[in-house]
């Protein structure tokens, strides 16, 4: 449960680092087809996942670099949040939670947790890649 609120801290603190980059103006969808293309690096299926992941967020239509990131950084907030209910409802449930998992590793089956954090893992990812870089001053 500690490593899932370092996350939550560490996705709020990416948001909160987003507010003072600068950002250029393009037209929506080239923001976000070079912010994906970026992202993937020349693989097909991360881009995909990139443009998935954001259009789901209507507000990626209009967003800049920086509202990109944010979108992300909400997505993978949000997962968080869910993973934690999830993780707390399935810890509630168990009676002995020790021995459980004890007894799943001892006869070779997942614990009830395995997965609890499916998908969590590639949305922060996400989020930091498409973090717009800082303006160097000279």
């Amino acid at each position: 449960m500690a490593s899932l609120q370092a996350l939550f801290c560490a996705t709020t603190t990416l948001l909160l680092l987003l507010v003072p980059h600068a950002c250029t103006a393009s037209r929506p969808s080239t923001v976000l087809q070079d912010a994906c293309e970026s992202y993937a690096a020349g693989d097909r299926s991360s881009y995909d996942y990139c443009v998935w992941k954001l259009r789901r967020d209507r507000g990626s239509a209009t967003a800049d670099a920086r509202g990109l990131a944010t979108i992300a950084a909400r997505i993978a907030r949000a997962t968080a949040r869910a993973t934690g209910a999830r993780i707390a409802g399935l810890q509630a449930t168990e009676t002995v939670p020790a021995r459980c998992d004890g007894a799943c590793a001892a006869a070779g089956q997942r614990s009830p947790l395995d997965g609890a954090d499916r998908g969590l893992d590639d949305e922060v990812e996400l989020a930091i890649a498409l973090l717009p870089s800082t303006p160097t001053r000279a």
